[in-house]
This record gives C-alpha cells, structure tokens and sequence, in this order.
C-alpha cells in the first residue's frame, strides 16, 4: 500500500529534479491521462481509504498522494471528485460520526482558496480521518479554516 501511495505521489508531483529529467516528460503525459479519466476514482477511493481502512502509520503518506491527485493541473473538475465521493451513500465513517455539515466543511477547508499547503492539507487529511473513525470531533477542521 506504502508503495503504491508513493508512486501516485510521484506520478502526480515529482520533485523538482525528477521533473528536469528527459523521460519525465512522456511519464507526465500519461500522469495528465490518468488524471482526466480516473482522477475522480482516485480521489473516491483515497478518500474512502483515510476514512476507513488506511492503517494510521500511512495517513501522511495517503494525503500527500490525495494532495497530488487534486492539486495537479489536469485535476479542473477536483471539486465535484471530492464533493461526489462524499456524497455517496456508502461513504465508510463510524455511524453517526459525519453528517452534512461536516462533509461540507471538509469541502470548505479541502478546497479554499488559497490552498492549504501540504503539510496542512496532510493534517487536515488525519483529523478528517480521525472525525470519521469517531476519533475527535468536526472541531478539529474548524482551524484550518483560518
């Protein structure tokens, strides 16, 4: 699971001196591919993985690939991905643990402009997680809304 994170992480946002490379450049046509035709599954199903069953050691690694997934150029329809895969009726969360007020303000927070940085949304991404696993309460989103 670490593995294939980190590749999404990779394909989505390589490093300054990856992205230099020559044989970059045919890796980041397919990367924009990928993106317009299942960036919206992706997104579904990384969201579903950090509300339910993303082991807790890997939620960093999980929301740096989620922040690369949304935040990449080709991404133009990221926020009906995050609000439709909210939306469905079998998101995974702890009965009772995240109602519609919460899903949209984790849309809020998810989507405001200015970003939030990655380390932010990354955290942003562990409180969301820990909200729905019935963890700690929507409180936890209301900072990063400032």
């Amino acid at each position: 699971l670490r593995s294939m994170l980190v590749f999404i992480s990779y394909l989505f946002s390589p490093s300054a001196k990856a992205a230099t490379r020559p044989e970059w450049h045919q890796l980041e046509d397919r990367g924009n591919w990928a993106i317009q035709t299942h960036g919206e599954a992706l997104t579904g199903a990384l969201l579903f993985a950090s509300a339910d069953s993303c082991p807790r050691h890997l939620l960093q690694t999980l929301a740096g690939a989620l922040y690369a997934v949304v935040t990449h150029r080709a991404a133009s329809h990221r926020e009906e991905w995050i609000i439709r895969a909210l939306q469905r009726a079998d998101f995974p969360a702890a009965t009772g643990a995240i109602g519609d007020n919460e899903k949209q303000l984790f849309c809020e927070v998810a989507l405001r402009k200015p970003p939030l940085s990655k380390p932010r949304f990354q955290a942003m991404i562990s409180d969301f997680a820990s909200i729905c696993r019935k963890e700690c309460t929507v409180d936890a989103l209301v900072a990063y809304q400032f």
